[in-house]
């Protein structure tokens, strides 16, 4: 009777342990959040594949990184998906995997026309990057 009631045990413990190890991205993003602290032992591929996100994408949403690796333990680096608040009527946006201007403007209460003027930066319409910066209305 022991004997079954470890195995069943052994059992019930390797199946949780099981569905630990295979988390979704969109569930290791979600435990994310808009922003990581970076813990000792951090980097950014580590915290990129914990969040759901990319190494370009970090780089992308927080320039203080420049082409380089350098974080350091206490750090805060902010993630796609994350808006900035502003005080003059703008916030910014990180832009997230999967947004497009539409859906943007949608979100914002905007026009993709007044997102394309606000941001000179973007050439094509039809292309932002996860991780790129957007200046767009506030109050939505």
């Amino acid at each position: 009777m022991n004997t079954k009631k470890f195995l069943q045990l052994f059992i019930l413990i390797a199946m949780l342990l099981t569905s630990l190890a295979f988390t979704s991205p969109a569930a290791a993003a979600a435990l994310c959040s808009n922003s990581v602290s970076v813990q000792s032992g951090d980097t950014l591929r580590i915290i990129a594949a914990r969040c759901g996100t990319t190494v370009s994408a970090l780089r992308l949403a927080n320039p203080e990184i420049g082409n380089g690796n350098l974080i350091f333990p206490g750090q805060t680096l902010l993630l796609p998906g994350a808006i900035i608040m502003g005080n003059n009527g703008y916030d910014t946006y990180l832009v997230a995997r999967g947004d497009t201007l539409k859906s943007l403007a949608i979100r914002f209460g905007t026009s993709v026309g007044t997102l394309l003027s606000l941001n000179g930066n973007i050439t094509n319409a039809n292309v932002i990057y996860e991780g790129q910066r957007l200046v767009v209305p506030s109050g939505s």
